[in-house]
């Protein structure tokens, strides 16, 4: 989480991607909805709903997919230009 919110994107991806091929699913779950949380503040849109739709994916029963799925369709929005 840290160094997403102190504006060090490139840092905060490259841990998260990490974490994604890590074993424990509930943590690669968790870092992609965070790693989606991250790319759609630095404007990465696209990227942020692949991230998203990773999480949902992943645990579809698990809290990070019920957050991932409406931000992904606010990404997806925001990225075609109509939100």
């Amino acid at each position: 989480r840290l160094p997403q919110a102190g504006g060090k994107g490139a840092e905060a991806s490259r841990l998260f991607r990490r974490v994604l091929d890590q074993d424990d699913p509930r943590l690669v779950i968790e870092a992609a909805y965070r790693m989606g949380e991250g790319l759609r503040a630095a404007g990465q849109n696209e990227d942020a709903v692949e991230a998203y739709m990773t999480a949902a994916y992943l645990g579809p029963d698990s809290i990070w997919a019920r957050r991932s799925k409406p931000r992904s369709g606010a990404a997806r929005c925001i990225d075609s230009g109509s939100g």
